[in-house]
């Protein structure tokens, strides 16, 4: 251990460096480390390069080994100088120290302790790059875009909002901006009242609160149980080559829905309202594994009704829309045949969402 100049009052407790194992990211902190509690205090460079190999191990130890038979000015140096070229090149630990960040997983806009994290990521990738001169590449849109994509959709929609804000000052929007915007986020899921408005509500999963879509997503990048690949088994080339019988097969082996194909639930679970329809088929299965033997009743025998009602009725259910804290109430009809869904304009203004008009 390093001697330490002797300190008024309670001794402190000792200092212990961080060891350097050669991955770039902790270049800097290390160095910084090193010359503040070691090199400033050492004036024999014999003992600065003893010290340096002390605390480097792995690939950055066995990279500077060879020091040790060099005089002792010149090994340290030296030492220090393969350093700097194989692990402190500093668009290497730029790119190391974004990549980290962006292979964050996705997060529930309900849980503010992954926000907080998140943020915290993000202001200490800020003070590397900024050591480094390396703004640029915070503040470029392709490295703010992928940040953005790690939120849920609702908080995708708030800095798109506030993007909006910037542009029309005139401005751009900033990594330390962005930074900003989900630590407040993070501040107000960790309030009493923002607690209160994510608590779990009878009826209702606390993670689908934040927005259906977000278990949707989650269910189409679940893995194909067939051959393992990144897409939906009824997507599946290997899956769509197989026999109806087959697929069957497949279907129950691996514990998935009859009804929608996926993996998530059992076909008695299944809450998609949706028939086979090939050639008429009314069973409660999917198309694709429709067998010939599933034929309709169809009654030998032809006939007309004439209707004695004037009145027609259509499918109707009470839905709930939320969105952050908006919440309204009202009632969605059903259509089998239909292939596209929309909504009135009055409800997405009410829920504070932009109008995307299309002409039918």
């Amino acid at each position: 251990m390093l001697p330490i100049a002797p300190v008024v009052g309670p001794e402190l407790p000792k200092v212990e460096l961080s060891y350097f194992d050669g991955q770039p990211r902790g270049y800097w902190k290390f160095i910084r480390q090193f010359e503040t509690y070691v090199a400033s205090r050492v004036t024999d460079d014999s003992q600065r390069l003893l010290y340096l190999m002390h605390y480097c191990k792995g690939k950055a130890k066995t990279a500077i080994e060879g020091c040790v038979m060099m005089e002792a000015s010149s090994g340290y140096k030296r030492a220090r100088e393969i350093l700097k070229r194989l692990f402190g090149q500093s668009h290497v630990i730029a790119r190391e120290t974004l990549e980290d960040l962006f292979n964050a997983v996705n997060f529930d806009c309900t849980d503010g302790e992954q926000l907080s994290n998140l943020a915290i990521k993000m202001e200490n990738c800020a003070m590397v790059l900024e050591q480094m001169n390396y703004t640029s590449d915070l503040n470029s849109l392709v490295t703010l875009e992928r940040i953005v994509r790690l939120l849920p959709q609702v908080m995708q929609a708030q800095w798109a909002n506030r993007v909006d804000e910037l542009t029309e000052d005139n401005r751009e929007p900033t990594f330390d901006e962005l930074t900003q915007f989900i630590a407040s986020r993070a501040r107000v899921a960790n309030s009493r009242f923002g607690r209160l408005a994510n608590r779990p509500r009878k009826g209702h999963n606390l993670k689908t609160n934040c927005h259906l879509q977000l278990e949707q997503e989650s269910n189409s990048r679940a893995k194909c149980r067939v051959c393992s690949q990144d897409h939906a088994i009824y997507k599946c080339p290997k899956f769509l080559a197989l026999t109806v019988q087959e697929r069957w097969s497949q279907a129950k082996v691996n514990g998935i829905c009859f009804v929608c194909l996926r993996q998530e639930h059992k076909a008695n679970e299944c809450k998609l309202a949706k028939r086979c329809n090939v050639n008429g088929c009314e069973k409660k299965q999917h198309s694709l594994l429709h067998s010939e033997n599933d034929k309709p009743d169809i009654p030998n025998c032809c006939g007309f009704t004439k209707s004695l009602s004037s009145q027609v009725c259509l499918g109707m259910i009470p839905v709930r829309l939320m969105l952050g804290n908006a919440e309204m109430v009202g009632y969605a009809l059903l259509d089998n045949g239909s292939d596209v869904t929309l909504i009135k304009s009055s409800c997405l203004r009410y829920l504070g969402l932009k109008e995307d008009e299309r002409q039918w």
